[in-house]
């Protein structure tokens, strides 16, 4: 019957569900608090002293510096963790698989009527920035697992850079990874209302955090008027709409993929809380165990502002012309 068919699949969701949270149960090998610890020691004595780690136990003073203020935990819980990775997961996969067909065969970039060129001050800055992200991450003295976080939006964003750089992406790929950033470069934008610096405890590891957040802000700005990038079709007003929707979806669903269906196990993985997959933001705490679909929507909006700034700083140049 419809009514036993609909138990069934409610069953089958459930049970993919838990076995994802407990997939990562696994992963953990028991070794998390339900609680991210506090930044700073709340232990009053010897006696008692702040845990990060289980199984065996490890007081959060014992650790590297910068590695408390980042430890995993079971704030969400594996079942909530579990539904939110499939679901998104599904989700995101069935808008690329909706969008993309509009989006990677440009009319123009198909006829060949562009070529995008990364400018060889943007591929030694990538480079260069990249590298110094990845020394910071795999020195000596950073606390174990520490390359994880090369996953953290700013490092994408340059690995991104490198990708295009040093490899021959074909021009539609090189467009879509571009109007990609477009959006994603809100992400940088909050950095400079809301940094979180606390585990950065290399030899000027901070004041490079700040030089890297500045320099980021220059290629998208560069790419808008340069004009190798449209932002704008030029086909009508309900094109483009269209286009700005189209982009700004496939935009989230990429985000959504890196850090709901990567960036979570990995947290799991390394026992750390890249991008607050695991336990949230500062300032989103009052969200409780929706804090990550809130950061969602707000990323939504976030994509939405940074493309429309683009787009007016792309006239820029038309207005200069005429």
């Amino acid at each position: 019957s419809p009514k036993g068919e609909s138990k069934r699949s409610i069953h089958l969701r459930n049970s993919m569900a838990s076995y994802i949270g407990d997939y990562y149960v696994a992963l953990a090998n028991a070794r998390l608090m339900d609680d991210p610890p506090p930044r700073k020691e709340s232990g009053s004595s010897y006696f008692y002293k702040d845990t990060c780690f289980l199984n065996p136990t490890v007081y959060c003073d014992d650790l590297v510096p910068g590695h408390r203020e980042v430890v995993a935990s079971w704030y969400l819980t594996p079942e909530r963790l579990g539904a939110e990775t499939l679901w998104v997961t599904v989700a995101s996969a069935i808008l690329l698989a909706t969008c993309c067909p509009f989006l990677l065969c440009p009319r123009d970039i198909k006829r060949g009527e562009r070529k995008i060129v990364t400018p060889a001050w943007l591929k030694v800055t990538s480079v260069v920035c990249l590298s110094i992200q990845a020394y910071y991450k795999l020195c000596p003295s950073a606390y174990p697992n520490k390359v994880y976080f090369l996953l953290m939006p700013c490092n994408v964003t340059w690995i991104i850079h490198v990708l295009m750089s040093l490899f021959r992406l074909t021009g539609p790929i090189k467009h879509s990874l571009i109007q990609f950033l477009f959006s994603f470069q809100v992400l940088v934008w909050v950095v400079f209302f809301s940094a979180d610096t606390d585990d950065l405890k290399g030899p000027w590891e901070v004041e490079f955090f700040w030089l890297n957040h500045c320099l980021l802000l220059i290629p998208p700005f560069y790419y808008a008027l340069s004009g190798d990038v449209k932002l704008l079709t030029s086909h009508g007003f309900l094109s483009e709409i269209t286009n700005f929707s189209l982009w700004l979806v496939f935009s989230s669903a990429i985000m959504s993929i890196i850090y709901f269906t990567i960036a979570t196990p990995l947290s799991f993985v390394s026992l750390l809380n890249i991008n607050y997959m695991t336990s949230p933001p500062p300032g989103f705490e009052s969200f409780g165990q929706d804090y990550r679909l809130y950061c969602q929507a707000f990323i939504a909006v976030g994509f939405t502002v940074a493309r429309v700034v683009t787009i007016l700083i792309s006239l820029l140049k038309k207005v200069k012309k005429d």
